[in-house]
């Protein structure tokens, strides 16, 4: 078996959050390009993806969900096609090698089939709310979200779809944390899933931001 030396992607993200590393920007192209060569391959024997709604229900849901926010948005199809999905796709469970370029993807356990858009707005909401990264401005994180996409989208990136989709997994994901903290065991569990509700909440109202002025109380 070859050793890889590889880093994590943390690393790349606080090189660019401290110093606006272009190197940063390369890699995160170069994921987006990689996980798309992933979606695509030609595996069998994934499990369909235990999706809270079907794919017409799904694009129901979250064409709804930009007139109540607004996002000012018009979703584009292609965040819908169904690929091979890594499942759990935070920039933690990626490493990247510089000498051969390429990424080590891990924690494969919850690969399916299912659409497009759960592994990039999985990907760039790991960004947003992670208590791994320096507490920079979200703002400053949006060219590293902007360049995953373009390796991802080579042509016209649906940056707008893809923050429909970035809500839909953070309502989730505080629907998720707000149902642990009424039952967290312990102290430490209470206290870490404050702090990370606390980063949910703040990345809404990111996103929120850019396409309205409206402000959702809860969200303070």
């Amino acid at each position: 078996m070859e050793r890889v030396e590889a880093t994590g992607l943390q690393y790349f993200v606080n090189r660019y959050l401290l110093f606006q590393d272009p190197h940063s920007l390369e890699v995160m192209y170069l994921l987006g390009k990689s996980l798309k060569e992933f979606h695509d391959l030609p595996i069998k024997g994934f499990p369909e993806g235990d999706f809270p709604a079907s794919q017409d229900s799904l694009k129901e849901e979250l064409t709804q969900m930009e007139v109540d926010l607004p996002l000012n948005s018009k979703l584009d199809s292609r965040i819908f096609r169904k690929v091979n999905l890594h499942g759990e796709s935070y920039f933690t469970h990626f490493l990247f090698s510089e000498k051969t370029r390429k990424f080590i993807f891990f924690d494969l356990h919850n690969s399916s089939r299912g659409p497009a858009l759960f592994d990039m707005a999985t990907f760039t909401v790991s960004l947003y709310t992670s208590l791994l990264l320096l507490p920079f401005p979200l703002k400053n994180i949006t060219p590293l979200r902007n360049a995953f996409l373009a390796g991802y989208f080579p042509k016209d990136p649906p940056i707008a779809s893809l923050k429909v989709a970035e809500m839909f997994v953070l309502l989730r994901e505080l629907n998720k944390l707000f149902r642990l903290l009424e039952h967290a065991e312990s102290l430490k569990v209470s206290v870490r899933t404050s702090l990370k509700l606390k980063k949910v909440k703040r990345a809404i109202q990111h996103c929120l931001h850019s396409s309205t002025t409206r402000q959702i109380s809860w969200l303070v």
